[in-house]
């Protein structure tokens, strides 16, 4: 008994402490799963689950649950079951209160378009969404239309729902409403509010830079858009004709017959550039398409460029009937005196900056600075028949004159005015014009002359300030002629005219705006007209027609 005692002992010893540690465990498993079952969130999720599935999940008794419990006590088990619960703790909590969507039916929707949608064309694709055992109608504007466009229908059975395309439904201009309706019925509908582009009723002009240099290098992007009554931009093409006071438009113009610049506007939107000239101040650009027109406006700066001074300056000494490198009537005098005799000539061009003031001069001791080839001298300084009609440098240069003076000298101070928004700050003598005093709003007060003499403008604050004073005391006639389709001959109102003293230009009057010049191009005689000084007389190598 002792031998045998003995070994029972040391095993009851043994597996006392494994039957403990499986009763523990045990009995943390039971206290977990418990917990599981008894959570009222677990059991909401499992009612909602058991309620979308449709399925009646069957309990088992109590004493497979005991087994099962037993079964899972082993320590193999106990990382599984840990697992659980942390499961279990990442599910979220769902209220009581019930979901709706479970409950919902399907209703009419439009999804395609959208509310307050912009369309290009009169016409529209609408994707309408519906019950499956539904019948609707669409109506545009209180009108139904032709179930004829319908041209797709897709089924959905899990949601129980119909999608329909309708191609091509009718719209109007302007505003329009859409409305899906269930036939038979009122209250199941929708509805959206969509607008359609309808005709150009105005022109917008504007420009991306609101002042560059005037350095005849610079560009100006100008943008516009013909916009309907609603506001928004119109889907129509156009031609639109701009014009600007000065610089010169870049691109190929789409209708070169026609005055102006024409550019194209297609899908109601046009761009082109501008580029600057040498003269400052503010550029008006119009734009015009029918009776439609619109301004905006652009700042040609001063451009404070680098200092800049030429001249030359000729010593002769030598007999009067010599001078090979003079008019005519220099190198062979009307009173034959050939004596020996001292010439000093001479002539400077400057340019340069002054502080913030832009300095431009030019002096000649012999002649006036619009003197042309001829010997002759105009206010307008235009070239006349013996310059070079194609130079040498290329068709596409151009000349401009920085320094036009009907005597020897031409002086001018230009800056930037401070104002914000105002015209350059200028103080010159030479040639001018008198804009600034024929503005559309002066109908009747209007001055537009071509002076020599003094001429300043100064902005202090809102108040503007320009005056002038000409020293050119000579008469003029204006004579308008209106041609009759043919070169002429065309008599002007006066006889006995001193030659080179004429000014010839075609001038476009607003046919809807009597007065309104459209268009000014200046003659150049030789190539453009002929003039009998004696009797008064013009004809022209074409036909004076608006081009």
């Amino acid at each position: 008994m002792k031998n045998t005692s003995a070994p029972l002992v040391k095993l009851g010893i043994l597996v006392l402490p494994q039957i403990m540690l499986l009763l523990t465990t045990a009995m943390v498993k039971a206290e977990l799963v418990t917990d599981i079952k008894n959570d009222p969130d677990i059991k909401q999720k499992d009612n909602l689950t058991s309620q979308t599935d449709r399925q009646t999940v069957e309990k088992p008794n109590q004493s497979k649950n005991s087994q099962q419990l037993d079964q899972s006590s082993s320590t193999e088990k106990v990382p599984s079951t840990l697992k659980t619960s942390e499961a279990v703790t990442d599910i979220p909590k769902t209220a009581n209160t019930p979901n709706p969507s479970y409950n919902s039916s399907p209703r009419i929707v439009i999804l395609s378009p959208t509310v307050g949608t912009v369309l290009d064309a009169p016409a529209a694709t609408v994707v309408i969404q519906m019950p499956s055992n539904a019948r609707i109608e669409l109506l545009v504007n209180g009108k139904a239309v032709d179930p004829s466009s319908i041209g797709r229908s897709e089924l959905d059975e899990t949601n129980k729902t119909i999608t329909q395309t309708w191609y091509g439904v009718p719209l109007q201009a302007g505003d329009n409403q859409i409305t899906a309706r269930a036939i038979g019925s009122e209250s199941a509908s929708s509805s959206i509010n969509l607008k359609v582009r309808g005709a150009p009723t105005k022109l917008v002009v504007s420009t991306l830079e609101s002042k560059v240099p005037a350095d005849g290098r610079s560009y100006v992007t100008v943008d516009g858009q013909l916009v309907d009554e609603d506001g928004n931009r119109s889907n129509w093409d156009a031609l639109v004709t701009l014009e600007a006071s000065e610089g010169t438009f870049i691109g190929t113009d789409a209708s070169s017959e026609q005055p102006g610049f024409q550019v194209e506007a297609k899908q109601g939107k046009f761009s082109t550039q501008l580029r600057s000239g040498l003269k400052t101040g503010t550029v008006t650009i119009r734009a015009v398409n029918a009776q439609m027109e619109a301004f905006t406006q652009v700042q040609f700066e001063t451009d404070l460029r680098p200092s800049l001074v030429t001249g030359v300056i000729d010593l002769r000494v030598g007999a009067r009937g010599t001078d090979f490198y003079r008019s005519l009537r220099d190198f062979l005098p009307a009173d034959r005196d050939n004596r020996t005799q001292v010439d000093l000539y001479g002539a400077v061009f400057g340019t340069g900056r002054v502080g913030e003031w832009l300095f431009t001069g030019a002096f000649n001791n012999s002649r006036t600075l619009n003197q042309d080839c001829a010997g002759n001298s105009s206010l307008a300084g235009t070239e006349k028949y013996c310059d070079q009609q194609y130079p040498v440098y290329g068709d596409s240069s151009s000349v401009t004159r920085t320094t036009p003076s009907y005597d020897s000298l031409f002086l001018r101070f230009e800056r930037n005015s401070p104002v914000q928004g105002a015209s350059t700050d200028y103080f010159m003598w030479g040639n001018y014009g008198t804009e600034e005093f024929a503005t559309r709003s002066q109908q009747f007060s209007a001055i537009s002359r071509q002076l020599q003499g003094f001429k300043g403008n100064f902005n202090l604050g809102d108040l503007q300030i320009t005056g002038f004073y000409s020293n050119v005391g000579k008469g003029f006639q204006r004579d308008t002629i209106t041609p009759n389709g043919t070169s002429g001959t065309y008599f002007l109102s006066k006889r006995l005219l001193i030659n080179g003293s004429e000014n010839v230009t075609i001038e476009l009057i607003d046919f809807f705006s009597a007065g309104t010049v459209v268009s000014r191009k200046d003659l150049i005689r030789g190539k453009d007209y002929d003039i009998n000084y004696d009797n008064g007389s013009i004809i022209f190598r074409q036909p004076p027609i608006a081009d």
